[in-house]
């Protein structure tokens, strides 16, 4: 038994180490082979099947891979290695086919994305909660908060790139054109 008072850090330790090895892992994906990443890939959609089948029969009905995500569990993981996978191979062959502005433009600034469809999660979350939605509604109901947190996010990065970033490169201030190569 773990101590009360190591208990809340231990907790943190178990959520941060598994994503540190798979971002370990994912800087060394593109040294495996294609047949080894779709061996990966098949392997992690079998786990993920099996387990999904097995938690389907005991709450018979299908059990979100989020609920498995923090720490990060064997049914969670398999999906997201199946899924990057497939991606990963996905965007090996079609990067010349899809080397548009548009997604030189996504590549750039994928972080920025991400770190602000938390905002829109959190206002999706705040603004609909009140709202009573039928569970027959839930799918259309998932797309468009999708939806809402992908175009929130990708107009406050628009923003920000052009606006503040635009701002740091032009500043007379050393640090702030520093910063803003950071932040870019």
């Amino acid at each position: 038994r773990i101590p009360v008072h190591l208990q809340e850090p231990t907790q943190q330790l178990f959520s941060v180490v598994p994503y540190l090895l798979l971002f370990l892992y994912g800087m060394r994906l593109n040294s495996l082979s294609d047949r080894k990443v779709l061996l990966i890939s098949a392997i992690s959609l079998v786990i993920f099947g099996a387990i999904g089948y097995f938690l389907y029969r005991e709450n018979h009905s299908f059990v979100q891979t989020n609920l498995y995500k923090y720490p990060p569990r064997l049914y969670y993981l398999a999906y997201s290695f199946f899924a990057i996978h497939l991606l990963y191979l996905f965007s090996r062959y079609y990067t010349r086919l899809f080397s548009s502005k548009a997604i030189i433009w996504l590549s750039n600034h994928a972080l920025w994305i991400y770190l602000w469809h938390i905002l829109g999660f959190y206002v999706w979350g705040n603004v609909f909660s009140i709202i009573e939605i039928p569970f027959e509604n839930q799918l259309l109901i998932s797309f468009l908060k999708a939806l809402f947190m992908i175009g929130l996010s990708l107009a406050i990065t628009a923003v920000q790139v052009k606006y503040v970033e635009g701002y740091m490169v032009e500043s007379s201030s050393r640090f702030i054109r520093n910063l803003a190569r950071y932040l870019h």
